[in-house]
């Protein structure tokens, strides 16, 4: 049995039973006007999110306009290729699934229906289940929740039941409930698990999806967002955005969205209060909108999908593969912006082609794409894999004429995979990566792995590396005079505030202890935690069965009173 995620967070939810011009058919009617400022505590979780500045507007015209309760939920799917997603959407929808074929993994399907409020392989692949419950577990909305659940709820849906003997189905079930209390055991993310149903696409009637429908609205009737007051005209705006993406359009432009803000049903006027409203959507992810990107407000994120899917190498058709530009990119994974635009124009014409600029903004803002010349680019998500060893070996550092510090490692109890791609992102920009041929041009960026130069010399480099739950750092010096010693702390306190930006950007919830390792060990394994190292005057090493003295390994990168001390090899 197969096996997928239905995450809180698409399904529009209406009462509204007149036919008022100008209708909006997702919220009941609640109407307010005036009050005190919100506390925050009951703000909505994107408004909490805003600068004060935006809180106070916020409030402002919540107390001086109608406001109306917002019933609203979105619901993602997750799980793994051909375990049934779209027959499993189709089939919630009441949908014909006969034509369904297979979707492409890039694809977001977004659908909308409408609930009335009043009545309103069998084995688990534990990897699999522990990561989707553990990325959803860093966009969780608080850390201690009123109720003994976290939001985003998850509801866990056991597909392909057809493909079990009837008579085994309850022993199978009961030997999964089995598995998934062993893979979740007593993790805080357990709390997300709200309800489990186990179903066939194929076989099963209506009333068996009725059952998940039901637990779909039940649940989402428990989130703290659900019938949340928000001004009226926002919801309206909300409403005629939609309106535009049923109406086909994939992005608007900022003179756009004032025109629709001045509907005078809407009466949004002053340009500031647009954009608080803008941010909000943007913060719940209705829309991609960035202020120093005016002329391009996303509307349906497939669009943008489909922007990035042309650039990936294993996708581009056959007729560019004798450009040059195209061996460049396959050979040294850079993109240069002729190719890029080549490759928009085969895919979307115009539509590309006329937000190229704007595209590749935005392409940078998220990391996507990183520039590294004046035309070309490199891609974070789409370096080439590589073993450890083998850049090791390529960039020399095995070699006896190379130091290198301890290992200094960011330990997370989480950490997601794309965390590695903005931080790879900003050393790409920050330093030069490492060249492994002159002649060729390649540089050392793989995928979670990279090495930069430190200086324009290129004898003293940075190595960040990564593993299941580990960002790891290395300074290697080829340099017979230079102390690394500042320039270790010096990076460490940048990663620590990139880190925290990126954690902010994105809204994750992770964090991590500091760990050290010797500079001849495994980063990934056996690691000591700061707390430790530093009480102890030595420490015992399970890999080396020897023992370290503690200052040798963390003094490269911490800055202590008697200022730094740098030590290579000697740990």
């Amino acid at each position: 049995m197969s096996y997928l995620f239905v995450e809180s967070c698409a399904m529009s939810i209406t009462t509204r039973p007149d036919n008022r011009p100008f209708e909006v058919p997702l919220y009941r009617p609640s109407l307010h006007c005036g009050g005190v400022t919100t506390p925050p505590s009951v703000l909505p979780e994107a408004i909490n999110q805003l600068s004060e500045e935006d809180i106070l507007r916020f409030n402002k015209l919540m107390q001086s306009s109608q406001t109306e309760n917002r019933y609203f939920v979105r619901i993602m799917l997750v799980g793994k290729e051909s375990v049934g997603k779209t027959c499993l959407l189709r089939r919630l929808l009441k949908e014909n699934i006969s034509d369904v074929t297979s979707t492409d993994g890039v694809d977001i399907v977004v659908r909308r229906c409408k609930i009335n409020l009043e009545d309103g392989k069998w084995k688990i692949e534990e990897e699999y289940v522990d990561f989707w419950f553990d990325s959803i577990h860093c966009h969780r909305t608080a850390d201690d929740p009123k109720s003994e659940h976290f939001d985003p709820p998850i509801i866990l849906v056991f597909t392909g039941k057809d493909k079990c003997d009837k008579e085994y189905i309850p022993k199978r079930i009961e030997k999964l409930d089995d598995q998934l209390d062993k893979v979740l055991g007593y993790h805080s993310k357990h709390h997300h698990l709200h309800d489990k149903f186990y179903l066939s696409n194929t076989e099963d009637h209506d009333n068996a999806f009725q059952g998940l429908r039901t637990a779909i609205f039940d649940t989402a009737r428990k989130m703290n967002n659900w019938g949340q007051a928000l001004p009226m005209k926002w919801i309206l705006l909300e409403y005629l955005i939609e309106i535009n993406k049923d109406q086909g359009r994939n992005f608007v432009k900022l003179t756009d969205m004032i025109e629709m803000g001045k509907h005078p049903d809407i009466n949004i006027i002053e340009k500031e209060d647009l954009l608080v409203f803008l941010r909000f959507q943007h913060n719940i992810g209705n829309i991609i909108f960035f202020e120093n990107i005016p002329d391009l407000i996303i509307l349906k994120p497939q669009w943008l999908a489909d922007a990035f899917r042309c650039l990936v190498s294993n996708r581009i058709e056959a007729k560019f593969h004798h450009l040059s530009d195209y061996k460049l990119l396959k050979n040294h994974d850079k993109i240069s912006k002729s190719l890029i635009s080549k490759l928009f124009e085969s895919k979307k014409g115009s539509q590309f082609l006329g937000q190229q600029g704007n595209l590749h903004q935005l392409m940078e803002k998220l990391d996507i794409i990183v520039k590294v010349d004046t035309d070309l680019y490199i891609m974070p998500s789409n370096m080439p894999a590589s073993a450890f060893e083998d850049v090791c070996k390529n960039v020399g550092i095995r070699n006896t004429d190379c130091k290198r510090t301890s290992w200094l490692c960011l330990k997370f109890d989480f950490l997601p995979p794309s965390f590695f791609n903005h931080l790879s992102a900003w050393f790409i920009r920050n330093y030069n990566p490492s060249k492994l041929d002159s002649d060729n041009g390649s540089f050392a960026l793989y995928r979670g792995i990279c090495m930069f130069d430190i200086d324009s010399s290129g004898c003293v480099k940075i190595l960040v590396t990564m593993s299941t739950d580990i960002i790891a750092l290395q300074v290697v010096s080829f340099s017979k005079q230079r102390d690394v010693g500042k320039t270790c702390n010096d990076i460490y306190n940048k990663v620590k505030d990139v880190v925290e930006k990126i954690r902010k950007s994105y809204k994750v919830k992770i964090s991590f202890k500091l760990h050290f390792k010797c500079s001849d060990g495994d980063y990934y394994k056996d690691t000591i935690v700061y707390e430790t190292l530093s009480s102890q005057h030595e420490y015992y090493c399970p890999q080396h069965k020897t023992a370290h003295q503690s200052d040798l390994i963390y003094s490269p990168w911490l800055k202590n009173e008697y200022g730094f001390l740098t030590v290579f090899n000697r740990i």
